[in-house]
């Protein structure tokens, strides 16, 4: 049972006061008949020794006389008004999701004093109910919409909200503990301007949580697909504690079993198994049709989240990799430690010198995350009936329309009898067709080292916004992962 500490005590400084008998305890059915009332917040330098004048600007008229007055305290979760007569505590209202009951004092407290008074009330009514226990359950908020690259504390922020999680999860839903959030470029797409009504993705709603992939624990279930204590992979708001509702329950996937031996820590499976290592998988065996071996695929932002493991198929298929990286450490590692056979650093050498040098012989696939230059010159370089997959465009994403860069060589599609497929690894689709082998795939490859990946793990939901416009800026080695803190 948590009592309402310090944090809330700020709000009412302590001041001397009559002492406080127990308070009565009023059913729900004896309440008094007090209308719900929204007035405005009390600023931070009138919640203690407000006087009647004062708190009549706050407050508005419970009845025709100037004598009670109604004041609503606004605490995060709790619903407190509280009845005043001739400046004396009177009667009190609470309202949570966990308990509804009005508090009579028995000794009517000054208001210079009320402050003490309801602490001391609200502790007594909870210490008498069910457990209440509110978590300041920091979340990764979703401000505002800008076609530009998202700016921490501008366009994402990060703030308490509060949650209890005693609470009966929603029905058919379930209450999760998370301990890992997958940061990706494909949520850039989900902070979208109110005009755009696209199906890709889940919209970010602007004053509300981030919705991602979240590594978590079930602590409670009204589903029978789901049990406290399984171990999920689920669609759910960014923040420590989260509710699942029943609509959203399809999209939470249980974590399979490890391979007996194999050790792999939560960033790399929410790496693999998450939506980088879905969309790899689902579209490279749907698009990247045999034969295989032999033929030449190039993979831009190789060292990215889904390039890292669509090269690491293509090898195993046989097939000769090349990769674009925005750094020479970047390159040493999807060449020495992935096994591509090749790469360079596009900011250092241009996609024609680069493909020249490293595909004089042209390409049979191009596997696009980038969009913009590299898919330009991708167009011209690609053989005859080649193959386009258009997996993301992170070079055009933080741009509005008018600055996004126009492709000249598109006349190749249509020259080159090339196909194009763009997919959303989330599909229906697509699902009943990979999911199901999936996750015992990719979980038997990890742990046969035959796939490897590479994550950056931020710590701290505090990070969260300025992990995000990093990603977005390619300012990040491998796949961004948040961990909730050192815990």
């Amino acid at each position: 049972m948590t009592r309402l500490d310090s944090k809330y005590t700020k709000a009412f400084p302590a001041q001397p006061r009559e002492p406080v008998e127990k308070a009565a305890k009023v059913s729900c059915a004896e309440r008094f008949p007090i209308p719900p009332l929204s007035s405005p917040s009390i600023p931070s330098n009138h919640r203690s020794g407000l006087n009647e004048k004062e708190s009549e600007k706050y407050s508005p008229l419970w009845c025709k006389g100037h004598i009670f007055r109604l004041i609503h305290v606004p605490i995060p979760q709790i619903n407190l008004q509280v009845l005043l007569f001739k400046g004396r505590v009177t009667q009190i209202s609470i309202s949570t999701p966990a308990v509804k009951v009005v508090l009579i004092p028995s000794i009517s407290s000054p208001l210079t004093s009320h402050g003490p008074c309801l602490i001391s009330l609200i502790n007594q009514t909870f210490a008498s109910h069910s457990p209440f226990t509110m978590y300041p359950n920091k979340t990764l908020i979703y401000k505002s919409y800008s076609p530009y690259c998202p700016v921490p504390g501008v366009n994402l922020t990060v703030e308490p909200r509060e949650f209890d999680p005693e609470a009966d999860p929603p029905p058919g839903g379930i209450t999760i503990r998370s301990s890992y959030l997958s940061l990706d470029p494909y949520q850039r797409g989900q902070m979208r301007s109110s005009t755009d009504t696209g199906t890709y993705s889940i919209p970010w709603v602007v004053g509300e949580p981030a919705v991602l992939t979240t590594l978590s624990t079930v602590l409670k279930s009204d589903t029978p697909s789901f049990k406290p204590g399984d171990r999920v992979l689920a669609m759910a708001a960014a923040s420590e504690y989260a509710t699942v509702p029943a609509e959203f329950v399809a999209m939470v996937r249980p974590l399979p079993p490890v391979p007996p031996g194999a050790k792999i820590p939560p960033p790399a499976l929410i790496s693999a198994l998450g939506i980088p290592g879905l969309s790899a998988y689902v579209s490279f065996f749907e698009f990247i049709c045999e034969p295989r071996a032999g033929k030449t695929i190039l993979v831009s932002a190789a060292s990215g989240g889904v390039g890292q493991v669509v090269g690491q198929l293509a090898k195993m298929h046989g097939m000769k990799v090349i990769g674009s990286t925005g750094s020479a450490e970047k390159v040493d590692f999807v060449v020495n430690e992935l096994g591509f056979d090749a790469a360079w650093n596009y900011k250092e050498e241009t996609t024609a010198a680069a493909l020249a040098r490293l595909a004089p012989g042209g390409l049979d696939f191009y596997y696009d995350n980038v969009g913009g230059e590299q898919l330009e010159v991708a167009l011209t370089k690609i053989k005859d009936y080649g193959v386009i997959v258009s997996s993301g465009m992170i070079s055009q994403y933080n741009k509005p329309d008018e600055e996004k860069y126009g492709i000249r060589t598109g006349m190749n599609i249509f020259f080159k009898r090339l196909s194009i497929y763009g997919f959303i690894c989330s599909d229906p689709q697509h699902l009943a067709k990979y999911l199901p082998s999936f996750a015992s795939d990719m979980l038997g490859w990890v742990s046969e080292g035959k796939l490897k990946t590479k994550e950056e793990v931020v710590v701290g939901l505090d990070n969260a916004p300025e992990a995000f416009a990093r990603m977005m800026e390619g300012d990040k080695f491998g796949k961004v992962v948040l961990k909730i803190d050192e815990n």
